[in-house]
């Protein structure tokens, strides 16, 4: 079987379909991953289940959080646990409909440390910290339809948005950053080899549609869950001093 196409050419769901008329009716992904579709509630197995790694690190994130009085440290759990269930649905249906949710829990994560990090440089206020997120979630959705009207990848919103995120980290002054910067590396090394993984199925080096347990984009659903994990620590290491107020606080 030839590898499916990728990016305006995807296919629709075969008609009697789970989700065939959600599919039809507002049309499909402007990607399709490696996995063949299936004609099923989970139309990519491997691509779906392998968000349980974002729900697992939440929970991890919550057992470390529950104690700590930071709104911003007990609110980053939350992001990444809908992350999961976004990405969750998304896989599961292979529609549009659903792909924007996608977008929105990466948004929420992607988003959250951004402001985060203006309030910790000094360029935000805590108090205008929620209004800043969720401009910036609804711009950042108004973007993903833009993309969709233009026939863009829009993919790579995300790699700006995780690199906006690394960069402004070191733009933060002196008195706010950590004392050890190693969670950030790891952090960064485990998006670096989540982004590979996801590229190696996307360029088709690494394909088996056929293969419903490995894939490529699932193994960065399961390398980038482990580097929020690490976020995720680098943020709980701040001083409680540090200005971090959450933007849903």
């Amino acid at each position: 079987m030839p590898p499916p196409t990728t990016w305006d050419q995807v296919q629709p769901l075969a008609p009697g379909c789970p989700w065939a008329e959600l599919n039809h009716a507002l049309g499909q992904p402007n990607i399709k991953w490696c996995e063949a579709a299936r004609c099923s509630w989970i139309t990519e197995p491997a691509n779906t289940w392998s968000n349980l790694a974002y729900l697992a690190a939440a929970l991890l994130m919550f057992a470390w959080a529950r104690r700590d009085p930071r709104a911003s440290i007990r609110t980053f759990p939350a992001a990444v646990a809908f992350l999961g269930a976004c990405s969750f649905a998304y896989h599961a249906s292979s529609t549009f409909a659903l792909q924007v949710l996608d977008f929105l829990g990466m948004f929420a994560v992607l988003f959250l440390l951004l402001v985060l990090n203006l309030i910790r440089r000094g360029s935000l206020s805590p108090s205008r910290g929620p209004r800043a997120y969720a401009a910036l979630v609804l711009a950042g959705l108004a973007l993903v339809f833009a993309g969709r009207a233009l026939a863009l990848p829009y993919q790579g919103l995300i790699a700006v948005l995780t690199l906006l995120a690394a960069g402004s980290e070191l733009t933060v002054p002196r008195a706010g950053r950590p004392a050890s910067y190693r969670d950030f590396a790891a952090a960064l090394a485990l998006m670096l080899l989540a982004a590979t993984l996801s590229a190696l199925d996307l360029s088709r080096v690494w394909c088996d549609p056929e293969d419903h347990v490995l894939q490529g984009h699932a193994a960065w659903h399961v390398a980038s869950a482990a580097a929020l994990v690490f976020v995720f620590r680098h943020y709980a290491a701040l001083g409680r001093s540090t200005p971090t107020a959450s933007p849903a606080a």
